[in-house]
């Protein structure tokens, strides 16, 4: 069904509309490449299209789309396919298979699973050609939208731009609690996230930056963690200055693809962190980020140091243990930090933020009941060149 009726966003009844009917985009018989493309029509209203994109061999989907900057440019003029969300919650954590198996299985994010799902390969009842969602243990049906977790059509769409969006309460796409993109090196092609994901280690792929945010207000920050040699912490995507014993600005970082293996240079030296999506301020030699306990920035992480391990799907900040565990690694709207958190002791070792990792000390955020409560969910958009 169309989210619309028939007129364009400055009121037109045809603009994006053929003369014999629907519009790009609003039918599955006439799918588009991409977001950008319907609202190159002339259509700004935001909702589910379908999208088949260049060069994939699947079926259309139907997708959430944002069309709109919407005000105060939250949507950065707008154009975006969604490629992925998960919406966290008391009955939904972080980790992938909410209530099955247990915080040590294979079901929960580690580092079995840090390959399978971004790249494709056999998840569950994942396949490699069609999105699918672990919040049904099986392959997307219907809408694809903030409803479900997993990847959706965007991940095959070839892309310029990437924007991450993080959900506050609302729980609203067209009304985030924060919005950040970032745009294209053109020493790399434009191609998909997909691709990305199976291709070379240590991309940095963006360039100039972040190129623009957006911030409701409503997000906790991530905690610096002075119990800790950890010389700062901080978010690019609602923050403009990191914390702690340092305070630059986050805004210049540029994002890393695909940060890998125990020789890389994006892994605050660590033995080894991966991270699928991080940026440049986790380098080896950045100043103040050297303290080998802490896991990455950013989506897709996994961490390794002295025996210590573990996975998180997102991680608000560069992370380092015992402290930080409440304040980086989200509960969407619970406070309870052995399961709303997500965190994934995957891996064997010991856990980075097990019970008896956690300092009792007058600043510890077990003590003060500082769990980060505010983040309900991220999701990730592509916009074409």
């Amino acid at each position: 069904m169309s989210p619309f009726l028939g007129t364009t966003g400055g009121g037109s009844s045809l603009g994006f509309r053929g003369l014999g009917g629907a519009g790009i985009g609003e039918d599955q018989s006439n799918p588009a490449t991409s977001a950008k493309e319907i609202m190159a029509t002339g259509n700004t209203t935001n909702g589910h299209y379908w999208i088949k994109p260049t060069g994939y061999s699947g079926s259309a989907y139907q997708v959430y789309c944002l069309l709109s900057g919407g005000s105060s440019n939250r949507h950065h003029n707008g154009g975006w396919t969604l490629a992925m969300s998960f919406k966290n919650g008391v009955n939904r954590g972080w980790h992938l298979g909410q209530s099955w198996g247990s915080r040590v299985s294979d079901a929960y994010y580690g580092k079995s699973n840090w390959g399978n799902f971004w790249t494709g390969g056999s998840v569950e009842a994942s396949t490699s050609q069609k999105p699918y969602s672990f919040q049904d243990r099986g392959e997307w049906s219907g809408q694809q939208d903030f409803s479900k977790d997993g990847r959706a059509i965007g991940m095959w769409q070839p892309f310029s731009d990437l924007m991450i969006m993080y959900m506050d309460s609302n729980q609203s796409f067209n009304n985030p609690g924060a919005t950040a993109w970032w745009t294209r090196n053109t020493s790399y092609s434009q191609t998909t996230l997909q691709d990305m994901w199976n291709s070379n280690s240590n991309q940095v792929w963006s360039t100039g930056g972040r190129q623009g945010m957006y911030d409701s207000g409503n997000l906790y920050p991530p905690v610096y963690n002075p119990d800790r040699s950890q010389a700062w912490t901080g978010d690019p995507v609602f923050m403009n200055n990191a914390v702690g014993n340092r305070t630059q600005s986050l805004s210049g970082y540029n994002l890393v693809i695909n940060a890998n293996g125990t020789g890389g240079t994006y892994k605050c030296n660590a033995n080894e962190n991966r991270s699928r999506i991080t940026h440049t301020g986790m380098a080896n030699n950045e100043s103040g980020n050297n303290y080998p306990h802490t896991m990455n920035w950013g989506m897709g992480q996994y961490h390794d140091e002295g025996g210590w391990r573990g996975g998180a799907l997102h991680s608000l900040g560069p992370s380092s243990y015992c402290d930080v565990r409440c304040q980086h690694l989200p509960g969407g709207g619970s406070t309870d930090v052995d399961t709303a958190t997500g965190y994934s002791d995957n891996g064997g070792g010991s856990p980075m933020y097990s019970s008896s990792c956690r300092n009792g000390g007058s600043g510890s955020p077990y003590n003060n009941n500082q769990c980060n409560a505010s983040h309900y969910g991220w999701a990730l958009w592509v916009r074409e060149a």
